[in-house]
């Protein structure tokens, strides 16, 4: 009797773990998008017929969804009463930010070690940018007829 009464307990939860969950869960199914294949384990379910999103302009669309899950987040944490609940909220877009931040580190190291010579040229957009002329010409030109995409690279 004693354990059935644990177990009853358990699946009852107060009312502010209730909220903290729907915040967490908005998080993972907003994630899972982008890689169904581990949401099961995360308790999302219903996308087993879903594959990785490796479409190009996947590391843009995650980072967008991410940073909308953090101003859904932020609204909610603001409109929130209660205390402990308003706290997992910043809990979780704190996470997300640090998420957000490492996975936008994550790609510009991964595209300059890929092509070493991105390096020098995120060098001469540094350069281009602060109006320091370089002693190309060439150099100078291709900069100025690819202003679109350095600042799109390095942006």
């Amino acid at each position: 009797l004693a354990l059935g009464a644990a177990f009853a307990t358990a699946a009852e939860k107060p009312g502010w773990i209730a909220k903290s969950d729907v915040n967490a869960r908005l998080v993972l199914e907003a994630l899972a998008r982008f890689g169904p294949e581990g949401a099961g384990r995360l308790g999302i379910e219903g996308l087993d017929e879903q594959i990785l999103d490796l479409k190009p302009g996947v590391v843009l669309r995650t980072l967008a969804a991410q940073r909308e899950i953090v101003a859904t987040l932020e609204a909610r944490g603001k409109q929130e009463t209660d205390e402990v609940v308003r706290q997992d909220v910043g809990i979780l877009v704190r996470s997300l930010e640090d998420r957000i931040a490492s996975d936008e580190l994550d790609t510009i190291f991964r595209y300059l070690t890929r092509f070493p010579a991105n390096v020098a040229f995120i060098g001469l957009y540094g350069c281009w940018q602060r109006g320091v002329t370089t002693a190309s010409p060439t150099v100078s030109k291709w900069a100025v007829d690819n202003t679109a995409l350095l600042r799109a690279l390095t942006t």
